[in-house]
C-alpha cells in the first residue's frame, strides 16, 4: 500500500521543465524520496528517479560497539594519534573510567587533542594481531564547542519524554 505526498512542484518555464518532489512511503517499510522530472513541449520526455532515505545513526560508546553493529553509529571523541586517512580515537560520551579506544578510518587528517563526532559504520580489518575493529566514518564534524555534560542531560531529557510519551 503506498501513500504519496506532493512536497514541492514547479514549473521551470525557461526550460519548460516540470519538477515533481514527493515523499512515497510503504506502510512498515522504509521510505524513500521520489523525484520526477518531465518536460513539457512538441516532444515530451519523463524521468523519475528513487533515492532511499538514508538510516539515522545511534549515538553510541566505543565499549557498545562490535563487529555486528548494525546501521550507522556516531560517536564522540578526542584524537589521540592521526595519520592522513588513519586516526586513533578515544571515547568522550563514555564515563571516565571506562572510556576506551578505537581506529577510525576517516578522509583528510584530523587535529591531535580536538573533540569530533564522527558518523560512519563499523568494520573489521584483519591484520597480523587478528581481526582489529574499526569505524569508517562518513563525517566528521569538529564539537569543540561543545559542552559535552549539557548534551548528556538533553540527551537523557530526550530519553524521558520519549519514554513518557510513548505510555
Amino acid at each position: 500500500m503506498y501513500q504519496v505526498q506532493a512536497d514541492l512542484a514547479l514549473l521551470w518555464r525557461p526550460l519548460d521543465l516540470y519538477i515533481l518532489i514527493s515523499r512515497e512511503s510503504r506502510t512498515g517499510a522504509q521510505s524513500a524520496l521520489l523525484c520526477s522530472a518531465t518536460y513539457v513541449g512538441a516532444d515530451s520526455l519523463t524521468e523519475e528517479q528513487r533515492i532511499p532515505r538514508t538510516q539515522y545513526a545511534r549515538l553510541a560508546t566505543v565499549r557498545s560497539l562490535s563487529a555486528s553493529t548494525k546501521g550507522p553509529v556516531r560517536i564522540m571523541c578526542i584524537v589521540v594519534e592521526s595519520t592522513p586517512g588513519l586516526a586513533l580515537v578515544q571515547d568522550i560520551y563514555d564515563d571516565v573510567g571506562k572510556a576506551r579506544q578505537i581506529r577510525a578510518l576517516v578522509e583528510g587528517k584530523l587535529e591531535v587533542a580536538q573533540k569530533y563526532m564522527l558518523i560512519g559504520s563499523m568494520t573489521e580489518k584483519s591484520g597480523p594481531n587478528g581481526k582489529e575493529l574499526m569505524l569508517s566514518a562518513s563525517q566528521t564534524l569538529n564539537i569543540n564547542s561543545l559542552d559535552i555534560k549539557e548534551y548528556k542531560q538533553a540527551m537523557e531529557l530526550e530519553e524521558r519524554i520519549t519514554r513518557t510519551m510513548g505510555r
